[in-house]
């Protein structure tokens, strides 16, 4: 939406607003500048049933402010999300950090034990096995992380009455750790004061590695989502409604609403209009809408009429319908999935306080994070437009002859690839001053992959901020 002048922004939101009162009001819907991204591919599985990797690519992308209420496209999502974890950690509180770190140095002797036997085992921990941990100290790496791991379904819950059981408490513990629970037992004997802030710690850390590799590596086995026709397995998102759902929804007429634009002055590039007889701004008349056919030049709704007219546009958008969204989302049970925005959204809410729990190092520069949860969809809209004085063009003569028409509306290709308008229908009244001219989408051409439906809105959120 090159510009965004004032008129272009009123457009768009009264797009919006007319989507949501035909969807019955239930979704707060922003006006969505889709300049770049394109509109959507609603055909979101293959022929064999697989995740379409172009449906894909368009959920993964993060919502961004335009001003005055529009919003668009903006960098990876998962991208972002990725490099949050890298700057998240479980932190202690000075005190809980003070009193944990009395108790080690009282019990170092059997620290070192645990630590010695630890790597008779299974070798030397090495200074990437801290990184991934998240520990700092190798007997925490054990405590923490290890006990972690092996405790089922990976929530650790250790309690001065079970500490004596640990095999209770760790079903996951392999036989070749078997060795080690006597000394760890005797170390958290003496820890009991800090066990409510040990097993935080070291449910954070085996939390906080397998999000990592399940967002940074994912695969079917941790629930990655496969996509064609690429053939890669990305972070996984789901769609709420079934392809046939979506079809359905765009097929029904009866959804449908008409945006109605009036120009009230009309210059030789610019335009006043209105809407709704509410004045809009001014846009250029290019940008609100270009005609054009194949190897012809763009024409302007200027270009249609022999002299400059006052015009009205009416668009109908039909099949207007519904798209639920979401990132696939982590399973404690499984360790399946990847999207977890809680303990991003406490180190968000724990920034600059002395507790314990999660926090960011560094803090990130930019704290926005806005994802869509829904999108409002319908076919292109049916185009007409009248003008009140003047006649019929050369230009638009010969938009009656030409089999696909290409429209833009706002900067952005109506439709593309495959899909197209066809010839122009121009009615005229002999004697009389002005005429109409309607463009109606084609049939879809192509195959199912190649359909794109017109974005009327997007429901946003930003999950990782308490209260949005």
């Amino acid at each position: 939406m090159p510009g965004t002048e004032a008129a272009q922004v009123a457009i768009a939101q009264k797009i919006a607003e007319e989507a949501g009162r035909t969807l019955g009001g239930t979704h707060r819907l922003s006006p969505v500048d889709v300049s770049g991204s394109g509109n959507f591919p609603y055909n979101y599985k293959t022929s064999d049933n697989v995740f379409y990797d172009q449906t894909w690519t368009y959920l993964n992308q993060l919502i961004v402010p335009k001003g005055d209420g529009l919003v668009g496209f903006g960098d990876v999502l998962g991208n972002r999300y990725g490099t949050l974890l890298n700057a998240l950690n479980f932190e202690f509180s000075s005190a809980d950090r003070t009193r944990k770190n009395q108790q080690v140095i009282n019990q170092m002797q059997l620290a070192q034990a645990i630590v010695s036997q630890y790597e008779q085992i299974y070798g030397t921990i090495t200074q990437q096995q801290l990184d991934v941990s998240g520990q700092s100290t190798k007997v925490d790496y054990i405590t923490m992380y290890k006990l972690g791991q092996w405790a089922k379904p990976n929530v650790l819950r250790l309690t001065a009455q079970n500490i004596a059981n640990l095999t209770d408490v760790l079903p996951n513990l392999p036989a070749s750790a078997q060795p080690l629970l006597s000394p760890i037992t005797s170390y958290l004997e003496e820890m009991v004061s800090v066990l409510g802030v040990l097993n935080s710690a070291g449910n954070a850390s085996v939390l906080l590695s397998t999000l990592k590799r399940n967002a940074g590596q994912p695969s079917a086995d941790n629930g990655g989502l496969y996509t064609m026709p690429d053939g890669r397995t990305h972070i996984g998102f789901e769609i709420a409604e079934g392809p046939e759902t979506i079809q359905s929804g765009l097929r029904n007429d009866g959804a449908a609403f008409t945006l109605t634009m009036s120009s009230t002055e009309a210059h030789e590039n610019n335009v006043q209009l209105s809407i709704g007889g509410k004045a809009a701004g001014v846009i250029p008349v290019m940008s609100l809408i270009g005609i054009s056919a194949q190897g012809s030049a763009e024409y302007s709704l200027h270009d249609l009429n022999t002299e400059d007219s006052r015009f009205e546009v009416s668009m109908t958008f039909k099949g207007v319908t519904g798209v639920s969204v979401k990132p696939t989302s982590f399973y404690q049970d499984t360790q399946s999935g990847w999207w977890n925005p809680q303990p991003l959204r406490e180190a968000f809410a724990n920034h600059g306080k002395d507790v314990s729990g999660w926090q960011f190092q560094p803090y990130p520069t930019d704290e926005s994070f806005s994802m869509m949860s829904y999108l409002a969809i319908s076919r292109p809209p049916d185009v007409t437009v009248n003008f009140s004085s003047g006649k019929a063009s050369s230009h638009a003569r010969s938009l009656q002859a030409e089999g696909k028409l290409a429209i833009s509306f706002l900067g952005v290709q109506l439709l593309s690839g495959t899909q197209h308008y066809k010839s122009a229908e121009m009615s005229e009244t002999s004697g009389s001053e002005g005429y109409s001219i309607t463009f109606t989408p084609a049939a879809a051409a192509g195959g199912a992959l190649d359909q794109r439906a017109y974005v009327l809105g997007a429901q946003v959120e930003n999950p990782l901020k308490q209260g949005s």
